[in-house]
Parts: C-alpha cells; structure tokens; sequence
C-alpha cells in the first residue's frame, strides 16, 4: 500500500495580535476568531494537548501597522521547519512548549507533527506538521 504525503498547506496572511511575532519563523502557531477577523498567536503546550486546535509553523512576518498588529502566513501540514525549544532526536513526537519552540512531545499521546532530524536547542529542524493537534499515537 503506498502512501502520499501532502504538500504545504499556507493559511494567511493573517493579523496577529498586538504580539510582537518579529523574529518568530519557524515557531509554532495557530489562528483564532470569527471567518473574516482571524488572528495568528504562538501556540503554546496547552493548545497542542486541545484536539481542537490545528498547529502549524509561522513561516513569514511582514510588517508593523501603527496599532502593533504585524501579518503573518501560517504552514498547515506537510514539512515545516520549526524552531526547537530543547534538544530533540529525530522520528520523536513534538510539541509547542510554553513559549512556541518546538519540543519533544511532553504528552506521545499527543503531537502537533514528527521530528524528521534531530537537533539542539535553538535549532531549526524538519517537522512533519500533522496538520491538527491532538491526534493521538497508537502504542
């Protein structure tokens, strides 16, 4: 049986809140609020442990309009690069920590994608997004 990976899905560009995001590529996200007025926040530890909330990976920050609000574009599935918070091995579950880095999952039950390399801490690594958190690994 083959599989088939799906491409990049890039939601946005979306208004952050009055949040700084400068800086921010490669940290982990999510989009909130009513179709029309969405908004792109870091995504935390809570929000990956929330099968309700997809997590994706800022992928592009533009601008500061006079209100602090910034832009910014959002990658939903396929493989992302994402900052790491920790030291992280390879074909581990990973997670937002507190601050958006992306961290070995605290929960396996539990993931926001998969490591595809290792790395130290404040690195960028490949992760396969799954495109929603909160799907839970067979053990």
């Amino acid at each position: 049986m083959a599989m088939t990976v799906p491409g990049p899905a890039l939601a946005g560009p979306f208004t952050s809140s009055a949040a700084d995001l400068d800086g921010k590529e490669g940290y982990a996200a999510k989009i909130s609020g009513a179709a029309g007025s969405e908004v792109v926040t870091l995504a935390v530890v809570a929000d990956a442990n929330d099968i309700e909330i997809g997590v994706g990976v800022i992928t592009s920050v533009a601008g500061v309009f006079a209100d602090g609000t910034q832009t910014a574009t959002v990658q939903f599935g396929g493989v992302a690069y994402g900052l790491t918070g920790d030291a992280v091995a390879g074909g581990v579950p990973v997670a937002p920590n507190g601050l958006g880095e992306w961290i070995t999952a605290a929960n396996p039950n539990y993931a926001a994608g998969f490591a595809l390399q290792g790395g130290g801490n404040a690195t960028l690594i490949q992760v396969q997004l799954i495109g929603v958190s909160g799907v839970l690994i067979p053990s």
